[in-house]
Order: structure tokens, then sequence, then C-alpha cells
């Protein structure tokens, strides 16, 4: 695979979250991997070699122990790789939520959208713009 800048991890309808992230952040001149990380197991050396040393954004619509960044995380401590690594996901900080709405309300609830997207890339790359 082609070295990247940067690699996203997620799966899912999340991907489809992902492509207005992705253009921002090449618009910088950032290149970035999107991986699809749709099933368990997954071809681990074929991960490995796709994302090699570059930093790692996770996202997912999911919370995020036990989901894909931990595995991402896992995987990398197993193959003894230092690999910056972000999370996105849902943090349930007082338990799972008793209030209902839209699938937009919960993306934005629970930190998932493009702007939640772009501060991870940008704490994970240790840069920001406007």
């Amino acid at each position: 695979g082609i070295n990247a800048d940067l690699v996203i991890i997620s799966c899912g309808a999340m991907l489809q979250e992902m492509s207005a992230a992705v253009v921002q952040i090449q618009s910088h001149g950032i290149v970035v991997k999107l991986i699809d990380l749709y099933s368990l197991p997954f071809d681990i050396p074929a991960l490995m070699d796709e994302v090699r040393d570059a930093p790692i954004v996770t996202v997912e619509e999911h919370i995020v122990q036990g989901g894909i960044g931990s595995v991402v995380l896992e995987t990398l401590h197993d193959y003894g790789k230092k690999n910056a690594v972000k999370r996105v996901g849902i943090r349930f900080k007082e338990g799972y939520p008793s209030t209902s709405g839209s699938r937009g309300y919960y993306l934005r609830n629970y930190g998932l959208t493009t702007k939640d997207i772009m501060a991870a890339v940008e704490s994970v790359l240790h840069s920001s713009w406007d």
C-alpha cells in the first residue's frame, strides 16, 4: 500500500460520515488512508502492512471500550508498534443514555460529527488548522 501521513480506520455507516472529514484533511496536503475494518477476525498482517508507522484515528458508532479502537490498540501492541492512536466513539460517562433521539442527535451528543473527527485528527497529528 501507499505510505500515508494518517490512517483512519472505521466501518459501516461511519465510513460515509468520514467522507467530509477526509476531504478536509486532504485539503491540507495530508495523505489519508481510509480502512474499512468490517469484520472480525480480520487480516492482521495486511492491516499492519497498511498502517506502517502512521498515526491512526479509529472512528466507530460504538462504545470505545471493546470496539474497533480497542482491537487496533491490542494488535499494535502485539506487534510491538508504537503508532499514535486516537479513538473516536461513544464514551458513556454516566452509563447508558436515558434519552431518545435521531441518529444525528446521537452523533452530535457523543462526539461523532465531522468536527469531532477533525479535532481527533488534529490531536493525533499534533497540528491545527482553521
